[in-house]
């Protein structure tokens, strides 16, 4: 930070530490130690093996999604934990404010200090809201969510962050690149899938960077080769592995064309998606005019500050907030493709749970360019214009937070139940009654 004696940072840096207490409380509470999901896939895929033997490196890769941070979080935990769940979730939580910290880091050392202004103390305090959002609770819930999308954003940022000291003139460029190599190497042998999307989200952001200063210079061209370098790596090691399962996200040409036809119906699931980030419960909401609103509100907010992150040359200063957009549009269009066989009128593909992460991932993108176009604000009545929305937006999330504590006994009488009904198939049910009647 560049002052000491900041009021307004000091105040966010407070909040920040009491939502992380929060979220590390809500977990504590409410996280499953059932194995869900995917859960039960890793189980067969990784610990069979490691148990019996035949555990190879090469199994690190077995999964649909060639993500080895599952196996290794899953072994270590098995074998020093007994599997118990909790520990995953707190690594993961622990991840999440690493990278919090990092993101606050980085905005107020890109951003003018706030001073004691209170209304451009709106924005960190939204951006921190955001990432700790709990309009839905799965990432608290689910230990495998919460240190997958955690350590997704975590490895992102320390990415994005060298990549702008490499935009950025200065010295040490040979380091800087070498850094972005090995980040970004290991990011995609760690998070595969998920942070590859990543990565073609900041070449997005790189193109458009060269087209719109109509060069391509040195700063350019250098982070766009590595990275292109790494994801090319990274899929012919995962080819050389000779996995069949490796088939998540092969997006083709013909596949993407074949979206025109439902362009309509599209364009308005991705609004709703985007608000779905935002809001506490949509579907409560849905269908109604006010949400359509809402939802057409947040398509424009989003539109015009990528309009406005390339007008105004942004990239100067930082190229976080449009990787952070285009990561979340790049995610909206793998969920399309892949998780509805068929878009059509009334279909909701986009509000799914476990995506919430990054919806608030790019809606802190979105926030961020908004900071910066605040700053340049010098009338009063536009500073009052851009507050009102913010202080609803912070209500709004502050809400969330408490309906999610209203949810948690809920949330943790299901997973009480989930755990009788593991317990009565895998060993009858007068052995699942009688751990009901002792109080397990």
């Amino acid at each position: 930070m560049k002052n000491k004696h900041d009021i307004g940072a000091q105040i966010v840096l407070v909040a920040f530490v009491v939502f992380t207490i929060n979220v590390f409380w809500f977990a504590t509470e409410t996280a499953t130690n059932l194995l869900r999901g995917d859960d039960w896939r890793f189980l067969l895929i990784f610990y069979k093996k490691w148990l019996d033997g035949t555990f190879q490196f090469r199994d690190l890769f077995a999964d649909s999604h060639p993500i080895a941070l599952h196996p290794l979080v899953y072994i270590f935990n098995a074998e020093f934990f007994s599997l118990q769940r909790i520990y995953g979730a707190w690594f993961g939580l622990t991840v999440k404010v690493l990278a919090g910290l990092l993101l606050l880091w980085q905005l107020f050392r890109k951003e003018l200090p706030l001073g004691s202004n209170w209304r451009a103390m709106l924005f960190p305090l939204y951006i921190v809201l955001l990432f700790f959002g709990m309009n839905e609770v799965v990432e608290y819930v689910w230990p495998l969510l919460t240190y997958e999308s955690s350590m997704t954003f975590f490895c992102g940022l320390v990415a994005l962050v060298v990549l702008d000291a490499l935009l950025a003139n200065g010295d040490a460029r040979g380091i800087k690149a070498i850094t972005l190599a090995i980040v970004a190497i290991v990011s995609l042998l760690l998070m595969g899938t998920l942070i590859k999307l990543f990565f073609l989200a900041s070449l997005f952001a790189l193109f458009m960077v060269a087209i719109i200063e109509r060069r391509v210079t040195v700063n350019v061209a250098l982070p766009t080769i590595i990275i292109c370098l790494a994801l090319i790596f990274h899929s012919f090691f995962i080819a050389s592995l000779d996995l069949p399962q490796n088939h998540a996200f092969n997006i083709n040409p013909s596949s993407i064309l074949g979206l025109w036809e439902y362009r309509f119906d599209i364009l308005k699931d991705v609004a709703f998606g985007l608000a779905a980030g935002l809001n506490i419960k949509m579907g409560v909401f849905y269908p109604s005019t006010v949400l359509d609103i809402f939802a057409a509100s947040c398509l424009v907010l989003v539109g015009y500050s990528i309009f406005a992150f390339y007008k105004e040359r942004m990239w100067k200063i930082t190229i976080i907030p449009m990787v952070l957009i285009i990561y979340m549009l790049l995610v909206f269009l793998g969920a399309i493709i892949f998780r509805t066989r068929e878009i059509v009128p009334g279909a909701w593909p986009l509000y799914i749970p476990r995506y919430f992460p990054t919806y608030h991932m790019g809606w802190i993108g979105v926030i961020w360019i908004y900071f910066k176009i605040f700053q340049n604000i010098t009338k009063r009545g536009y500073e009052l214009l851009f507050s009102i929305p913010l202080v609803l937006g912070i209500v709004v999330m502050l809400f969330s937070i408490a309906n999610a504590w209203r949810m948690s006994p809920y949330i943790s009488a299901i997973n009480s139940q989930s755990e009788v009904a593991v317990c009565k198939f895998a060993n009858g049910a007068q052995t699942a009654e009688k751990e009901v009647s002792a109080g397990i």
